[in-house]
């Protein structure tokens, strides 16, 4: 008796003393299964890695065989991608490189100015206070020359269409009057009352900038607004203060700064001026 898938032909002598089934394991074998009852053995068919089969070999005591073929199933195969591969590695090491912008990765988006711009609005919604405390640090509201000697200044002329006649450039700013809470104190004969009494006015505030540059920006923003010709023209501080206090006005001045705010910034906060002071 011979057996199947063995490098050499070994032959099985029957013996008294043998089993009643005997089991015998191919020394080829690539991958045999564990027999419980000795009866059976399994090998790998030579044939090839890709129709390999499991061969179960089950011999009985009067000689006959019986083979159960069981096909092997495939090994699982990796696919990579070469292109998706090669594409993280590029995005990753994009991420990871300084580009024109000196900041890392896509940090360079800020240079479109869309997103800048919506960052920028966001960032004025989130923190107004700091947006109005440099409207109001930009300006003085004069009653009087603080200068010992004439300087220039410049100021806005709006030339109207139907009159031809070019007057200044006005905005409306609250005054607060301490004279009139102290007499109105007095009258009432409570001299403590008066720093609970709070009194202000609206007059007329002549605009006037420091720097001719100043003035030619808020007049481009300006004539956006208005329907007239706005222009820049130069007086004399002295002149100027010997105007308004003629007509009882005021003097909006706006010193040399890197923030200069807009029309609409401007005349709210001149509005408002003393309704938050202490």
């Amino acid at each position: 008796m011979f057996l199947l898938g063995i490098r050499g032909p070994v032959a099985v002598r029957h013996s008294v003393f043998q089993p009643k089934r005997q089991t015998r394991c191919a020394p080829l074998c690539v991958r045999a299964a564990t027999s419980t009852s000795g009866t059976d053995a399994g090998f790998a068919s030579p044939s090839g890695t890709k129709n390999s089969a499991y061969v179960r070999i089950l011999r009985y005591p009067d000689g006959n065989e019986r083979r159960i073929i069981y096909p092997t199933p495939p090994a699982p195969e990796v696919e990579i991608d070469v292109e998706d591969s090669w594409s993280l590695w590029t995005l990753e090491d994009e991420s990871s490189s300084w580009n024109e912008c000196g900041l890392a990765g896509a940090a360079c988006i800020v240079a479109d100015p869309d997103p800048l711009l919506e960052e920028l609005a966001i960032f004025q919604t989130r923190h107004p206070r700091n947006v109005n405390e440099l409207v109001k640090g930009s300006f003085q509201i004069l009653t009087g020359s603080p200068w010992l000697l004439p300087r220039p200044l410049f100021v806005l002329t709006q030339q109207q269409a139907t009159t031809g006649q070019a007057t200044l450039y006005c905005l409306q700013a609250r005054i607060q009057g301490e004279e009139v809470q102290d007499e109105l104190a007095m009258v009432l004969k409570r001299p403590g009352l008066a720093s609970a009494l709070t009194f202000s006015r609206m007059k007329d505030g002549v605009v006037a900038f420091d720097r001719a540059e100043d003035a030619a920006r808020y007049a481009t923003c300006l004539e956006a607004d208005l329907p007239d010709e706005v222009e820049v023209m130069e007086v004399d501080s002295r002149q100027l203060f010997l105007l308004t206090g003629d007509v009882d006005a005021v003097v909006v001045y706006l010193p040399w700064s890197e923030f200069v705010p807009l029309p609409h910034q401007l005349a709210a906060a001149l509005r408002t001026a003393s309704d938050e002071e202490p």
